[in-house]
Formats: C-alpha cells, sequence, structure tokens
C-alpha cells in the first residue's frame, strides 16, 4: 500500500474498520513520523460527515494516556476526509483473545485498571464512547506485563461485534452514558478471564453471569463481586466510572485461597523470627544479671593438692615497666659516636647501669666494661687455676694438698757421721726445686760432726704413689 492522503500522509497497513470510517498506521512523509490515520470511506453523505467532524472535534479535547489521542483534522482535493492521532502500538485485544482465549487475573486487571481510567477522563469531557468492545482497545504486552492500553472509536456506530459487549438499555434504544460503558467493560474483563461472554449461555441479562469462580480458580471473590454488579441489568445499579475505578484499584484479584497460603507462609516466618528474638533478648538479660553478681574467687574454689604449695598469683601486668623502656631513646652507631656518655650509661642520661642487675639489657644498652683476663697455660684446666697443678696425659690434674703442720718442741739433733739430716716431716709442700747437675754431687762433702747440717726447708714433694710426712695426690 502506497497511497497518499494530502500528498504528506502514506498509508502503511490497516488495523481496523470503525464504521464508515478505516484506521490506518501511517506515517508523515515531510517529518518522517508515525502516525494513525482515521480515514471516512469515500462516498460518505453530508450527514456522515458532519458526524465525522464533529465526533474528532470531541475526541481531540480530551488528552488521556488509555486513549488514542487525536491531533489534527483535514481533507484535500480528491476528496478524503481524515483524521490524525497518534502512532499505535500493540494489537487489538480482539487479536490477542483469539490466540488466547483467556489471560491471567494479573493481565486483566491490569487492562481493566488502565480502560477504567480512560473512561473515567473521558466522560468527565462529556465524551462517552457507546460501542466500547475488544475490538476497540489496543493492548501493549511485555511477556506477561502490560505496557499501554489505548481505547478508540468514540462515537463509532455499533457493529455486530460490539453488540455482544453491548449493555441490555442500549439495546432497547436508551442512550449510552457512562454506566453503559462500564457494562461494556465488566463484559470484556468477564470475556478475559473465562473466554464466554456473560450471558452466553441463557441470553438473559436480568440474571447474574456463571459466577468467574466456576471457570477458574484463582479469582478473588471480592474482585468478582465487583464484575458482577457492573454487569447488572439495571443501570442504577452499576457503579459509575469513578466508582467502578476505585473498586478496581482496591480489590486484588489472586484468589483467597492462595493469599492465605501466603499469609500462613508469612505469619510462619514472622513468629520464626519473633522467638528468636525473644531468645536473644532473654539470653542477654541473663547475662546482664549474672554478670554483675556472680564473681569467682580463685582462693576460694580451688581445692588445694595434699603436700602441694600454695602458688601466689602473679602481680597484673600495669605496663610501668614497659612504658619506662619505651621511653628510652634508640641508640645508633651516629648517636653512639656523637654523645660523650660513659660505657656504663645508656643514652639520654639517667645514670641506668643496664648490666648492672643481670639478665638481658634494652634494645640500645652500650656493651659492658671489660673484666679480668685471666691466661690459661697449656696442660692447664680451665677450671683450677693453681701454678703448682699438674695434668697429667691420662687426663688426670694433680694438685698439691696442703697439709697443717702438727707443733712440735724444736730440739738440736746430734749429727752422726755419714749420715745426713733427717727430712723434716712437718714441712709444707713447696715448689718443685730444680735438680742438682753432677758437678754440684761431687763438690757436696760430708758435714763435719761438730756442725750439724743446715735444714732443707725447700725439699721437692714426694712422687706419685710415695708419702714422706705429706698426703699424696
Amino acid at each position: 500500500m502506497s497511497t497518499l492522503i494530502a500528498n504528506k500522509y502514506r498509508l502503511l497497513q490497516l488495523i481496523t474498520r470503525i464504521g464508515r470510517s478505516e484506521l490506518y498506521q501511517a506515517e508523515n512523509v515531510i517529518l518522517g513520523k508515525e502516525i494513525s490515520l482515521l480515514l471516512l470511506s469515500a462516498g460518505f453523505s453530508a450527514a456522515e460527515e458532519s458526524e465525522f467532524l464533529e465526533q474528532t472535534r470531541r475526541i481531540a479535547k480530551v488528552n488521556h494516556p488509555g486513549i488514542l489521542n487525536l491531533s489534527d483534522i483535514g481533507g484535500d482535493t480528491k476528496g478524503n476526509r481524515f483524521a490524525i492521532l497518534e502512532a499505535a502500538t500493540g494489537r487489538l485485544l480482539a487479536e490477542i483473545l483469539e490466540e488466547r482465549p483467556e489471560v491471567t487475573a494479573d493481565i486483566a486487571i491490569s487492562i481493566a485498571r488502565r480502560a477504567a481510567q480512560a473512561l473515567k477522563t473521558a466522560s468527565e469531557h462529556s465524551l462517552i464512547h457507546g460501542s466500547l468492545s475488544t475490538s476497540k482497545i489496543l493492548v501493549s504486552l511485555d511477556d506477561e506485563n502490560v505496557d499501554a492500553v489505548k481505547i478508540f472509536g468514540f462515537g463509532s456506530p455499533v457493529s455486530q461485534e460490539d453488540q455482544l459487549f453491548q449493555a441490555p438499555e442500549l439495546m432497547a434504544g436508551s442512550p449510552p452514558d457512562s454506566r453503559s460503558d462500564m457494562f461494556s467493560l465488566a463484559a470484556i474483563i468477564y470475556r478475559m478471564l473465562t473466554g464466554q461472554m456473560p450471558f452466553a449461555d441463557t441470553g438473559n441479562t436480568e440474571t447474574p453471569p456463571v459466577p468467574l469462580s466456576a471457570y477458574r480458580t484463582d479469582i478473588a471473590p471480592e474482585f468478582e463481586a465487583v464484575i458482577v454488579q457492573a454487569l447488572s441489568a439495571d443501570p442504577n445499579a452499576r457503579p459509575p466510572a469513578d466508582d467502578f475505578l476505585l473498586s478496581l484499584e482496591r480489590t486484588d484479584s489472586t484468589n483467597t485461597s492462595e493469599k492465605s497460603q501466603i499469609q500462613s507462609s508469612l505469619e510462619k516466618w514472622k513468629s520464626a523470627a519473633i522467638i528468636l528474638i525473644g531468645v536473644c533478648v532473654l539470653a542477654a538479660a541473663l547475662i546482664y544479671a549474672t554478670g554483675g553478681s556472680i564473681k569467682t574467687d580463685p582462693a576460694a574454689t580451688a581445692q588445694p593438692v595434699p603436700g602441694s604449695l600454695p602458688v601466689q598469683p602473679i602481680n597484673p601486668a600495669t605496663g610501668v615497666e614497659e612504658e619506662n623502656l619505651a621511653k628510652l631513646p634508640l641508640t645508633t652507631a651516629e648517636t653512639n659516636s656523637n654523645t660523650s656518655a660513659s660505657a656504663d650509661t645508656l643514652p639520654g642520661g639517667d645514670g641506668y647501669n643496664p648490666w648492672a642487675n643481670g639478665g638481658v639489657p634494652p634494645p640500645g644498652a652500650p656493651l659492658p666494661p671489660p673484666g679480668q683476663t685471666i691466661t690459661i697455660n697449656p696442660g692447664q684446666s680451665p677450671f683450677m687455676q693453681d701454678s703448682n697443678c699438674i695434668m697429667q696425659p691420662s687426663g688426670i690434674l694433680l694438685c698439691p694438698v696442703p697439709v697443717t703442720p702438727t707443733p712440735t718442741p724444736k730440739t738440736t739433733p746430734t749429727p752422726k757421721a755419714g749420715t745426713t739430716p733427717a727430712a723434716n716431716t712437718n714441712t709444707a709442700a713447696t715448689p718443685q726445686q730444680p735438680t742438682p747437675s753432677p758437678e754440684t754431687k761431687e763438690q757436696r762433702t760430708t758435714p763435719t760432726p761438730s756442725k750439724p747440717a743446715k735444714q732443707n726447708t725447700n725439699r721437692p714433694p714426694a712422687e706419685s704413689g710415695t708419702q714422706n710426712g705429706a698426703e699424696g695426690f
């Protein structure tokens, strides 16, 4: 299709026929914008043209998201009469119901609320639809969510399909009003939920239709009551548009049994949470109550072990010593070279000697002053520094043991010829004297009888295994 209207609107696709008019998807070729175009069919009469223009003017006064809004009307030299509306999105509700005779309660209630809002706004501007049906509602669905609902065809003639949703008073010739529009909307909701028309079985609108609960179990009784009231044969028993919308907004489409199950599950979780909080509060109260009154005395509760000594408790750490050590300045090679402190004084003065009490000095303490140096001769024991001790090859260390002499009266011995004076048995052991050479032995002479020999006090100690007035090693 490439028909051009008024040299600027190209017709793209037919959406639906509305009486003597046709609704198209079109494009404004000058602006490059998609639009909807309502075209009055060729061969229209003057009365039909007048009615078309009058109805489009009333529609143009209403602007609502739930209405296919009209922006302009016009004609061309070819005798075409048309109206420009916003771009039509979505599909006809009648086409959707042909593919899926029943929709979910959430989709149905969402479409009903948006359509009721549009009808309420239109009635406030004295705009009555009069022929509402599933063929005059565009619905945009995104998976199971309703994105948009658009109503069009206000004041259009009633088609054969429209008659299925007509209020009974309209069939009797009464003029339409907002209450008849609510009846048509309620019949559309009934069709979406059940796949059936409300009075298809009996054809009698004077009796209530078959309950919705007879077709499905996910409908709440409150929601069903609203629909049944709007399907009443008496127009005065039906709610006005604003009350019907208010009832739809306050009504949940979910089944009461399902809500009760959800509510029961929530109540279980609430109960569990309350119990948990109560246990925590009770535990905190017990801890608070017993924490200040119960005190444990180790000396009173500990049972002593027989024969054991009591253990004195260690004084609690106060941190004073650590704090004092932390205040001491650190010592480095540079600071040691630039200070004149003595070896027994820590950097910073105080006269504190870290080596005085033994143990490990604190970091930064200088080296201790040097002590006495002892040289150990080969063969001597490092633990016995007596110069008279001798280390034997067998590893035995021989040291002289001093003997305390017993005091005796001194007598002058009478020397005998050819004899040598007796050794003094009470003399203390002295260091060994060098052995005389042969020349000395030859020069020695026998003492004369007139003079006694001089007593030798430096006699060397006897060899191992003999005794001569002294204990052996």
